[in-house]
């Protein structure tokens, strides 16, 4: 069982720096699951408390992953064993970094209750919401495994299909360096738009003096 009480309150705004303090970012391997969250506020966490605590859910409160967008903070709790993050809701940066080494996350509560009673969740309750490619690298199982089989051409992501349109110039560079095929390097797409999401080429700037 998981224990989840509903009805006690749960703490809010756990920043990255509470989950790995700036000292513990000297490690940027499997160590860091000894000291996740050593830096909550009141010291009620010690070393090694999570690592060999056998857990495999954390359940936070609202606005989880403030602060500095290390990566090293969602990396310490999957390195513990966690496999799913729950909260109200979630910092960008933090949220984006979590999908990208395959941490889950979900403002879903209701999952919870299913999970306490022994219900098996497929991955798509985890990334319905998303957009397609963050959808596709959760699926995945992370960036780089994201990566691997899209430059192998086994995984195609779902491009923005748009005609050509007016666009403001900063749209106009995305469409042009918008990676259309990985496997063959084909760039370029008629028209994107705000929101649209896409997968892009480096884009070079050169200054010329004259």
């Amino acid at each position: 069982m998981l224990g989840f009480d509903p009805e006690r309150p749960l703490l809010a705004n756990i920043s990255t720096d509470e989950l790995t303090p700036a000292w513990a970012c000297y490690y940027y391997d499997q160590t860091l699951a000894r000291y996740c969250l050593v830096g909550l506020r009141g010291g009620i966490v010690q070393r090694d408390a999570l690592k060999n605590g056998g857990f495999q859910l954390i359940v936070s409160g609202s606005s989880k992953g403030c602060g500095s967008s290390r990566e090293t903070a969602p990396y310490a709790e999957l390195a513990c064993g966690v496999r799913a993050v729950f909260a109200p809701s979630f910092e960008k940066i933090y949220l984006q970094n979590c999908q990208n080494i395959g941490l889950l996350t979900s403002t879903d509560f209701s999952l919870l209750e299913r999970l306490e009673r022994g219900e098996a969740l497929e991955i798509g309750e985890f990334s319905s919401s998303l957009s397609p490619i963050s959808r596709a690298i959760v699926e995945a199982g992370g960036l780089f495994a994201y990566n691997t089989a899209r430059l192998a051409g086994t995984l195609r992501p779902e491009l923005p299909a748009r005609a050509l349109c007016p666009m403001t110039l900063v749209e106009k560079i995305l469409a042009s360096h918008a990676v259309r095929d990985a496997e063959r390097g084909e760039l370029g797409l008629p028209a994107v738009l705000p929101r649209d999401a896409l997968l892009r080429a480096p884009i070079f700037a050169s200054v010329m003096s004259t």
